[in-house]
């Protein structure tokens, strides 16, 4: 016999009540009499049970032949979804018609009877799934398939509300992450949802909603999310040669910032350390990916800048200014090549030189190149993160027909020291610019920079992403594992939210 209003209390002060059973608490409060009933009272109250033996078995009876009715008015193939929200198949675009939800009052069952309370919860919860915008009618349309047979199971355990891990919680949870990615108007006829639906006709024909029948469920659904993943991960092979492209990009930036990183000890003036890490690096960087660093370009572009900095050093002695007037042509020259290469616009080469004669013409003069005096010792590359401010940027890499898509920082900017809150194989909502949502699998995460790839080949999404950027949004709240949630406590917490509360 079901006892909802003898559930063994689980709030501690450390760990508040679930909003599962903070929701009955507040049905329970609604009662005539049981305003002060708590749920693991021993007996009596309003909300103990008013059925016996006999009428309870009635119920389980006339439960089965709602069941056995809108079983043989649907047919068993994928089209029996068109039953249970018509225009599911119409392809107009029209809004189909949320399922109908059964309740106490239209069973005939009491609701200050505990049973009550149990078919008036589940009502609230399927309320929530039917009405969420965010889950495809192919979903909805399953779930409301098994109603009856949650009811069953309602009338029979009374652990449904309490256990977190309860196999028939657990079946519509894994339900809700086999649809994670895919478009709300996605086609009952799609692989995932006719799996979804033979699933559910399964557990329908199995009458007396035995646990073992919702084990042998859990077992196909856990299939099917191992194999739609594994499909995912396969098809983003295909990216991988593009992310390896980025990493080597981390790679040459990384060493470009260690090369400069000496020249800037010097605390040369402002200019000078503006074209370094602005323009000289993406040389550098340049540089490093086509030739190495042990190449004699990389060399050659490393003597240019100390032979620059050399230029605007005090010359006391007159050999020294003859040297600085002999070499200084030629290392101007190899300076301008330099700029030429990495496409530096005619203003601010000319910019940046007139900076450098200004410079070269107090060295001649043996005065010193001043710092600004609000910036001694400015370091070049701040270590680790950028501030929150950094600029972000989106791109493209293209191999062919093959497309991805960006999302970095403008600089070089470190990954995290920390590990990222999420891992390979979960399914992430997130943000990329605006308002606007999108969910992908996290398929790969690059052993050095740890730069993340999300794919979704539903939705045919396929995103390089900074993991700090990354990071920040799953921190922040931004972002969010959808994998992770419960749909039944997510459709729980919702319910809560929309109930009076007196």
């Amino acid at each position: 016999v079901c006892q909802i209003a003898r559930l063994p209390r689980r709030q501690t002060p450390q760990q508040p009540m679930k909003d599962l059973l903070a929701l009955q608490q507040t049905l329970l409060a609604r009662l005539p009499g049981s305003v002060e009933a708590p749920l693991n009272s021993a007996g009596g109250g309003a909300a103990a049970s008013l059925l016996n033996q006999a009428m309870l078995e009635r119920l389980i009876s006339r439960l089965d032949e709602l069941d056995r009715r809108d079983s043989a008015t649907i047919p068993q193939h994928s089209m029996a979804l068109e039953s249970l929200i018509p225009g599911l198949f119409s392809g107009e675009g029209a809004p189909a018609s949320a399922p109908t939800v059964l309740k106490s009052a239209e069973l005939g069952i009491p609701s200050t009877a505990s049973e009550g309370l149990a078919i008036d919860t589940l009502a609230l919860i399927f309320e929530a799934i039917f009405a969420n915008p965010a889950l495809p009618d192919a979903l909805k349309a399953v779930i409301s398939s098994l109603q009856i047979t949650m009811l069953k199971v309602a009338m029979k355990d009374s652990t449904l509300f309490a256990n977190e891990q309860h196999p028939a919680r657990l079946v519509i949870d894994r339900m809700g992450q086999a649809v994670v990615g895919l478009p709300t108007d996605v086609s009952a006829r799609h692989p995932v949802c006719a799996t979804l639906f033979d699933i559910a006709t399964q557990l329908r024909s199995e009458h007396n909603a035995d646990m073992t029948a919702f084990g042998s469920a859990l077992t196909r659904l856990d299939a099917l999310l191992a194999e739609r993943n594994a499909a995912v991960a396969e098809s983003a092979k295909p990216y991988l040669p593009l992310i390896q492209q980025l990493e080597r990009g981390d790679d040459a930036a990384l060493q470009a910032r260690l090369a400069l990183e000496k020249f800037i000890d010097g605390n040369p003036p402002k200019a000078i350390r503006d074209f370094l890490g602005n323009s000289w690096s993406r040389l550098l960087q340049r540089i490093w990916l086509e030739h190495g660093e042990q190449s004699s370009e990389w060399q050659e572009s490393l003597a240019v800048v100390d032979d620059l900095l050399w230029t605007i050093q005090p010359k006391a002695d007159p050999d020294e200014r003859k040297t600085l007037a002999r070499r200084l042509p030629e290392i101007l020259k190899r300076l301008k090549t330099g700029m030429a290469r990495i496409g530096l616009s005619a203003e601010a080469e000319a910019a940046f030189l007139d900076e450098c004669f200004e410079l070269q013409t107090k060295a001649l003069r043996a005065m010193p190149a001043s710092t600004t005096a609000e910036e001694p010792g400015v370091e070049l590359f701040a270590a680790g993160l950028q501030a929150s401010d950094s600029k972000q940027i989106q791109g493209r890499l293209q191999d062919g027909e093959i497309v991805l898509a960006t999302l970095d920082f403008a600089d070089f900017q470190a990954a995290p020291t920390r590990s990222l809150p999420c891992k390979e194989g979960d399914w992430l909502e997130f943000r990329i610019t605006g308002a606007e949502k999108h969910v992908a699998q996290l398929c790969h995460i690059s052993p050095k920079h740890k730069r993340a790839l999300l794919h979704n080949p539903d939705s045919g999404l396929a995103l390089a992403v900074h993991p700090a950027i990354l990071d920040r949004q799953l921190r922040d709240g931004v972002a969010r594992i959808s994998s992770a949630s419960s749909l039944f406590e997510t459709a729980a917490s919702i319910a809560l939210g929309q109930t009076p509360r007196h």
